[in-house]
């Protein structure tokens, strides 16, 4: 547990529960299924490898559920993000990658669920441009013949929610 202040807590190998507390805060996963809060502030929370669970909290949060540095970031996990009150941005790609791009089964063994996107407010970050993707009422797939689902999204979400790099 962080307490007060910016902490910077890692959990290592293992399934771990880590909460940052008050002010912002860094929380990394490591490996295995970890559950991570952030609490109150401006976090930054990157859940690594296995099935995690992440929550924001209060302040405007960075949400990553995967290890991006991995070679393959995503696959073969299930993670559920939730942002909490604030601005959080929900991140399922960087300049690099998509992240949750496993190797068919249109996506049933890896993906994100992003519990409580508000729309106007929340943004979910992509790799490459729109053209790249497929958005449903309530999912965002890769435009490919396999249709890999990558997030299911519980709430409303518009092409201006989103964010290319």
């Amino acid at each position: 547990f962080g307490g007060s202040g910016n902490d910077s807590l890692f959990g290592g190998l293992g399934n771990d529960s880590l909460s940052g507390g008050l002010d912002n805060d860094t929380l990394l996963g490591g490996s295995g299924n970890d559950s991570l809060s952030g609490d109150s502030g401006n976090d930054s929370l990157r859940g690594g490898l296995g099935n995690d669970s992440l929550f924001g909290g209060s302040g405007n949060d960075t949400i990553v559920g995967v290890d991006p540095t991995s070679s393959n970031p995503g696959v073969n996990e299930i993670d559920i993000l939730t942002g909490g009150a604030g601005a959080d941005t929900f991140v399922l790609g960087d300049s690099s990658n998509a992240y949750y791009v496993g190797q068919g089964w249109f996506g049933f063994n890896d993906y994100a669920v992003i519990t409580d996107f508000e729309s106007g407010t929340d943004t979910i970050q992509l790799h490459g441009a729109i053209g790249d993707y497929i958005f449903g009422a309530n999912f965002i797939s890769m435009n490919t013949p396999s249709l890999e689902v990558i997030a299911i999204v519980t709430d409303t979400y518009t092409t201006a929610d989103l964010i290319f790099v």
